[in-house]
Protein backbone atom coordinates (compact mmCIF):
# COMPACT_ATOMS: atom_id res chain seq x y z
CA UNK A 1 0.00 0.00 0.00
CA UNK A 2 1.49 3.29 -1.26
CA UNK A 3 1.82 6.19 1.58
CA UNK A 4 1.24 9.81 -0.25
CA UNK A 5 2.66 12.75 1.77
CA UNK A 6 1.35 16.47 1.13
CA UNK A 7 3.72 18.98 1.62
CA UNK A 8 3.38 22.66 2.10
CA UNK A 9 5.81 25.21 1.93
CA UNK A 10 5.32 28.24 4.35
CA UNK A 11 7.75 31.28 4.36
CA UNK A 12 8.16 31.96 8.33
CA UNK A 13 10.13 35.13 7.52
CA UNK A 14 6.80 36.59 5.51
CA UNK A 15 4.46 35.34 8.39
CA UNK A 16 6.04 37.38 11.16
CA UNK A 17 6.35 40.53 8.66
CA UNK A 18 3.99 43.70 9.92
CA UNK A 19 1.69 45.20 7.39
CA UNK A 20 4.28 48.07 5.08
CA UNK A 21 2.58 51.42 3.84
CA UNK A 22 4.00 52.92 0.94
CA UNK A 23 5.58 56.17 2.02
CA UNK A 24 8.07 57.49 -0.60
CA UNK A 25 8.68 60.60 1.51
CA UNK A 26 12.03 62.28 2.36
CA UNK A 27 13.00 62.05 6.31
CA UNK A 28 16.49 62.55 8.38
CA UNK A 29 18.52 60.23 10.03
CA UNK A 30 21.35 60.28 12.64
CA UNK A 31 24.12 57.88 12.93
CA UNK A 32 24.79 57.75 16.76
CA UNK A 33 25.35 61.42 17.41
CA UNK A 34 25.95 62.93 14.25
CA UNK A 35 25.45 65.61 12.07
CA UNK A 36 21.27 65.13 10.34
CA UNK A 37 21.54 63.80 7.03
CA UNK A 38 18.77 63.24 4.37
CA UNK A 39 17.04 60.03 3.91
CA UNK A 40 14.45 58.90 2.19
CA UNK A 41 11.85 56.65 3.81
CA UNK A 42 10.18 54.66 1.07
CA UNK A 43 8.53 52.38 2.83
CA UNK A 44 7.01 51.99 6.43
CA UNK A 45 5.97 49.05 9.19
CA UNK A 46 5.24 49.24 12.76
CA UNK A 47 8.84 47.09 13.17
CA UNK A 48 10.70 48.53 10.34
CA UNK A 49 11.23 50.94 7.33
CA UNK A 50 13.05 50.79 3.83
CA UNK A 51 14.81 53.84 3.19
CA UNK A 52 17.23 55.18 0.99
CA UNK A 53 20.45 57.32 1.91
CA UNK A 54 23.77 58.52 0.21
CA UNK A 55 25.50 57.77 3.67
CA UNK A 56 27.02 54.40 3.87
CA UNK A 57 25.42 52.35 6.14
CA UNK A 58 26.24 48.88 7.09
CA UNK A 59 24.25 46.44 8.77
CA UNK A 60 24.40 46.58 12.68
CA UNK A 61 24.79 50.21 12.06
CA UNK A 62 22.45 52.29 14.81
CA UNK A 63 20.56 54.93 13.68
CA UNK A 64 17.65 57.19 14.61
CA UNK A 65 15.53 58.09 11.76
CA UNK A 66 12.97 60.99 11.60
CA UNK A 67 9.19 60.50 10.87
CA UNK A 68 7.65 63.41 10.09
CA UNK A 69 4.47 63.44 12.22
CA UNK A 70 5.46 60.19 14.42
CA UNK A 71 8.46 61.80 16.01
CA UNK A 72 12.31 60.02 15.88
CA UNK A 73 12.20 56.27 16.52
CA UNK A 74 15.83 54.23 17.07
CA UNK A 75 16.81 51.19 14.86
CA UNK A 76 19.15 49.16 13.65
CA UNK A 77 20.19 48.61 10.01
CA UNK A 78 19.63 44.70 9.26
CA UNK A 79 20.18 44.79 5.47
CA UNK A 80 21.58 46.87 2.55
CA UNK A 81 21.57 46.20 -1.09
CA UNK A 82 23.11 49.69 -2.88
CA UNK A 83 21.85 52.92 -1.23
CA UNK A 84 18.73 51.02 0.07
CA UNK A 85 18.67 49.99 3.83
CA UNK A 86 16.56 47.71 5.89
CA UNK A 87 16.11 49.28 9.94
CA UNK A 88 14.70 47.47 12.14
CA UNK A 89 13.33 49.34 15.09
CA UNK A 90 14.63 48.89 18.53
CA UNK A 91 10.37 49.45 19.60
CA UNK A 92 7.78 49.04 17.49
CA UNK A 93 5.30 51.60 16.56
CA UNK A 94 2.23 51.94 18.38
CA UNK A 95 -1.12 52.46 15.73
CA UNK A 96 -0.95 56.19 16.75
CA UNK A 97 3.17 56.77 15.96
CA UNK A 98 1.73 54.70 12.42
CA UNK A 99 -1.41 56.34 11.98
CA UNK A 100 0.49 59.77 12.03
CA UNK A 101 3.78 58.93 10.47
CA UNK A 102 3.84 61.52 6.90
CA UNK A 103 0.24 61.75 7.54
CA UNK A 104 -1.29 64.72 5.77
CA UNK A 105 -1.56 66.19 9.52
CA UNK A 106 2.57 67.00 9.10
CA UNK A 107 2.35 69.25 7.01
CA UNK A 108 2.58 72.85 7.44
CA UNK A 109 -0.58 74.68 6.25
CA UNK A 110 -0.27 78.52 6.07
CA UNK A 111 -0.60 81.47 3.75
CA UNK A 112 3.43 81.68 2.52
CA UNK A 113 1.83 84.29 -0.27
CA UNK A 114 -1.15 86.38 0.70
CA UNK A 115 0.00 88.86 -2.17
CA UNK A 116 -0.39 86.36 -4.30
CA UNK A 117 -3.51 85.41 -3.17
CA UNK A 118 -5.02 88.76 -3.40
CA UNK A 119 -4.96 89.07 -7.53
CA UNK A 120 -7.96 87.69 -8.72
CA UNK A 121 -7.79 85.34 -11.59
CA UNK A 122 -11.08 86.16 -14.01
CA UNK A 123 -12.22 83.06 -15.72
CA UNK A 124 -13.28 84.82 -19.04
CA UNK A 125 -14.19 81.55 -20.70
CA UNK A 126 -17.50 81.56 -18.05
CA UNK A 127 -19.24 84.43 -20.12
CA UNK A 128 -20.40 83.98 -23.75
CA UNK A 129 -18.72 84.81 -26.69
CA UNK A 130 -20.42 87.65 -27.96
CA UNK A 131 -20.96 89.56 -24.36
CA UNK A 132 -16.95 89.08 -24.33
CA UNK A 133 -16.68 90.91 -27.28
CA UNK A 134 -19.67 93.09 -27.05
CA UNK A 135 -17.62 94.42 -24.00
CA UNK A 136 -14.15 94.92 -25.74
CA UNK A 137 -15.98 96.86 -28.68
CA UNK A 138 -17.54 98.59 -25.77
CA UNK A 139 -14.26 99.10 -23.91
CA UNK A 140 -11.98 100.03 -27.33
CA UNK A 141 -14.72 103.07 -27.87
CA UNK A 142 -14.72 104.52 -24.84
CA UNK A 143 -11.00 104.19 -24.79
CA UNK A 144 -10.95 106.40 -28.05
CA UNK A 145 -13.68 108.69 -26.81
CA UNK A 146 -11.59 109.68 -23.86
CA UNK A 147 -8.60 110.14 -26.01
CA UNK A 148 -10.64 112.61 -27.99
CA UNK A 149 -12.07 114.34 -25.53
CA UNK A 150 -9.17 114.87 -23.64
CA UNK A 151 -7.21 116.38 -26.63
CA UNK A 152 -10.68 118.73 -27.55
CA UNK A 153 -9.90 119.60 -23.98
CA UNK A 154 -6.12 121.18 -24.95
CA UNK A 155 -7.04 122.39 -27.67
CA UNK A 156 -9.65 124.85 -26.00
Amino acid sequence: MPLTVTAQIVDTGSAQRAERKLVDRASTLRVLESRPYDAHVENLSATGCLLSSSVALSPGTRIRLGLSGGGVVEGTIIRQLGNLFGCEFVRPLTREQMQAAFGTDALVQGRFAPALEATAVIDAARWPRPLRATIMIGLAVLSWLTILITIEMLRS
